[in-house]
This record gives structure tokens, sequence and C-alpha cells, in this order.
């Protein structure tokens, strides 16, 4: 994977409405269409959905000013029509002008690609052949201070001998990475982790046992936060690859630990944190959501502010 093509691509789609634009499928250049798994089969919004999904990580882990000229540039915080608007509107929080914008997108151009190189360089893109969860079931308790989220998931593998799987986990925002604790509690053991950006990680699991094509396996692991303080107050999952139900149960606790909670249904991953209206949020101090199908590169879960 060359980070000059790239490149090349990046800036090609910021181009106009960026990731808004109507001809999306057409103008994603060979490297991204690869990153991103497109093939004819991808409708133009699931494209658009992974794209502004895979973005939205690589900027969360940049410097905040590069970041916020990232998600701008490509029309992601931004629906002006012209990167040259665009970039007037960002200059202006950024106290920055359009021409040290520019030379800035070329840093941020850099950082991209090479984070995305060594992120999928030598392998299959956003979802690696191999396998699919046919179910995915995530409880999460904060009725204490310390985050405790339950991952149980039933692994189909596609191919006869898979031994190991691996899972790509994104925290918007966190302490130390070494203080979450990660414990394969059955059907899987623990390998470790590498860090991809400054809010996510690559892990790695062995399985007991080599499966052949087609065997269900279940794998339940636990991930354990020291304090509240380290993680975002939501739930989420952006399914990558091909899921067929998505369960989310989060216990806040009685009084509850949460000021507001609500249900994400297929948001966009830069919306998690917005509240809906008043009519949407959910008062129970256990709240749970079940999603059949969900979208590829589009966030389910619970979200919810702290008391």
């Amino acid at each position: 994977m060359d980070p000059a093509h790239l490149k090349a691509e990046l800036a090609r789609l910021r181009k106009g409405r960026g990731v808004a634009r109507p001809d999306l499928l057409a103008v994603l250049g060979p490297t991204l269409r690869t990153i991103l798994d497109i093939d004819d089969a991808t409708r133009d919004d699931e494209a658009r959905s992974r794209f502004v999904s895979l973005v939205s990580g690589e900027a969360a882990g940049m410097p905040d000013d590069l970041g916020q000229l990232v998600s701008a540039a490509f029309g992601i915080s931004d629906s002006r029509p012209l990167l040259h608007d665009r970039l007037v509107a960002v200059g202006q929080l950024l106290q920055r002008d359009e021409r040290t914008l520019r030379r800035r997108l070329a840093e941020a151009d850099d950082l991209l690609a090479d984070r995305m190189v060594l992120r999928f360089g030598a392998r299959a893109g956003l979802a690696i052949p191999g396998w699919h969860w046919s179910s995915y079931r995530f409880e999460v308790d904060v009725a204490g201070d310390a985050p405790v989220f339950l991952s149980t998931r039933t692994l189909v593998p596609s191919l006869d001998g898979l031994s190991e799987f691996e899972e790509i986990v994104s925290v918007p925002q966190v302490g130390d990475s070494d203080s979450l604790q990660v414990e394969g509690v059955a059907g899987c053991t623990y390998l470790g982790r590498e860090p991809l950006s400054g809010s996510s990680w690559r892990l790695l699991f062995a399985l007991p046992r080599a499966l052949g094509a087609g065997e269900e396996h279940e794998t339940v692991v636990r991930f354990t936060w020291p304090s509240r303080d380290w993680i975002q107050p939501v739930a989420a999952f952006v399914p990558m690859r091909r899921v067929e139900r998505f369960e989310v149960s989060v216990a806040f606790g009685q009084p509850r630990s949460c000021a507001k909670a609500w249900v994400l249904d297929g948001v966009l991953p830069t919306s998690f944190a917005d509240p809906p209206v008043t009519e949407e949020l959910a008062p129970d101090e256990t709240v749970e959501a079940a999603f059949d199908d969900p979208l590829l590169g589009h966030a389910y879960g619970i979200a919810w502010t702290w008391a």
C-alpha cells in the first residue's frame, strides 16, 4: 500500500462537497476501496458511512487542531458545498488563514496516510475475511465507579482452521491505556493489543482449538476501567463486518449514575454524543436495546451523560 497514492486519493475526495458528494463511489480510489472493503454490491450510503467512521476515528487520535481541520475539510463536521468555504470557517475557529490551513492540511494528509498504511497495509481492510459475528451482546455496568463491559459474541468462521481472531476497539476518550483490563472469560484467550491511535487498539485473541467453516463458537470478553473518568459515556458498536443481531444493556444503578440516557439507532459515529429530544430519553435504571442486521459503518448502542 503506497502512502503517496493514498494521500492523492484523500486529497481528491476533499474537493467539492467532500463525503457528501453524490458520486462518492466513483471518486473513491483503489486504495481507499480496499481499506473500506468496497465492492460492486456496496451502496453509496454504506461507503459514505464507512469512510466517515474511518476518518473520524483517525482524526480523534490527531492533535485537536488537525482533527478539526480534517473533519471540516472532508465535509464531516461542516456541510458547506465548497472546500474553500469549509476551510474559511474552520480557519475562523482555529484563528488561522487559509494558506496556513492548506499547509497544515498537507501535514494531516501525511499523518492520515501513514496511520492507515500502518493499520491496513498488510491486511484486507476494515473487515478482515475469515469470520463474522452471528450475534453480539454488550452488557455494561456503570452503577459503581469502575465501569465493566462484558462482550458476548457468537463467532462463525467462513474458512476452515480459524484459530485466532482480532478486534478493533475504539474508546473516544481514555486515560492511561494500560489501565484498561481485558480478560477472555470464556471461549477465547486474550493475547494482547497494539495501539492504532490515541483512542483505538487492535486486540488479539486465541481460540481454544481450530474451528471449521460454519462452526459457531461463543466468546465472552470482559473490559474493566479503573473509574468513570477514563471513558466516554457510551456503549456502542460500529460494525465493520456483517453481524446479524446486536444487543446492549447498561445498568446505571439506583440512584442512577447518569443524568440522561438515549438509544443510538444507526447514527453516524460523529454524532453519538448529541442528545436527542426529551421524548426520546430512556428513564429506566437499566436501559436495553436490540438491533437486527445493523448497517456497516453506523453506530448502535446507548449513550448517556453522567449524573
